[in-house]
């Protein structure tokens, strides 16, 4: 499926019009916890063998996310907001902490063939399951709350 696009403001790159397509949260989430969520739920540290950092700052945190076709993450959280940059798609299921199936993108008409940015807000804890025949690759920049914190600069990065 093609979708109609839009110029970006003074520059060539083109973006979808429907890019506010959200890739995370469905009514049933809620993100006024995300605070509340214990660090051990973190993607980094709950399915590390699916998240990798990349990068990390005072104002954002870049993961790249693989799933391989049957492969399922443990429960994990994303406690920020993000920007998808999609590498490769496949079917998903995502569930809660209880197994309650969330998202089944087989379902969903939207989700079927993406654009190639999505926005996702943050994750409650829930598992994810690559259905599909091709993998699931992810590059997710997640954008930090905008704290002032003292002797941090943007400059002074994490990588792994």
């Amino acid at each position: 499926m093609r979708y109609p696009t839009r110029r970006s403001r003074g520059d060539s790159l083109r973006m979808p019009l429907n890019s506010h397509v959200h890739l995370h949260m469905t009514p049933k989430e809620s993100t006024s916890s995300a605070s509340r969520w214990t660090p051990d739920l973190d993607a980094l540290v709950a399915a590390p063998e699916q998240h990798r950092l990349l990068l990390e700052n005072a104002r954002v945190r870049v993961l790249d996310t693989q799933i391989a076709p049957g492969g399922c993450t443990p429960v994990h959280t994303h406690r920020w907001p993000a920007v998808h940059y999609i590498i490769s798609w496949s079917a998903f299921v995502r569930r809660d902490a209880e197994g309650t199936v969330l998202v089944d993108t087989r379902a969903s008409g939207s989700l079927q063939s993406p654009p190639p940015v999505l926005w996702g807000e943050p994750l409650a804890p829930h598992s994810l399951e690559n259905v599909g025949p091709t993998p699931l690759h992810v590059i997710s920049v997640e954008l930090k709350a905008q704290l002032e914190v003292p002797g941090s600069s943007v400059a002074e990065e994490r990588r792994p």
